[in-house]
């Protein structure tokens, strides 16, 4: 869905697109790979200890910084092959896709709701 949705809004041609989604396709993987690192048991959180607290902040803090090194690189990366103008476009359009998967999530889960 979301190749759809960027590929129709920014308007891309053949050419563009396949020098566009490999870029895309490696930062998406990197941005996964990073959250990966972050993810904790939910349950245990309430017995960590402030010590353990305290590293996981300071891992939450190294991932953002590597996330954002991650964006930067995909930034100059487009560069190459888009208009300054595109790229903004994308990061919007990355913003309201999101939003869109969440009001359809909590529309899909109301519903279910409803039904019991």
């Amino acid at each position: 869905m979301k190749v759809a949705y960027i590929t129709q809004e920014l308007n891309m041609d053949a050419k563009l697109a396949e020098k566009f989604w490999p870029v895309y396709n490696q930062y998406e993987c990197a941005k996964t790979d990073l959250h990966k690192k972050e993810h904790f048991e939910s349950e245990h959180i309430e017995n960590i200890t402030e010590a353990e607290a305290e590293k996981m902040l300071t891992e939450f803090l190294n991932i953002e910084k590597e996330e954002y090194i991650v964006k930067k690189e995909l930034y100059a990366n487009l560069k190459k092959i888009m208009s300054a103008r595109e790229i903004i476009k994308l990061h919007k359009l990355e913003f309201d896709f999101n939003k869109k998967l969440i009001k359809e999530y909590r529309a899909r889960k109301g519903a279910e709701r409803n039904k019991k």
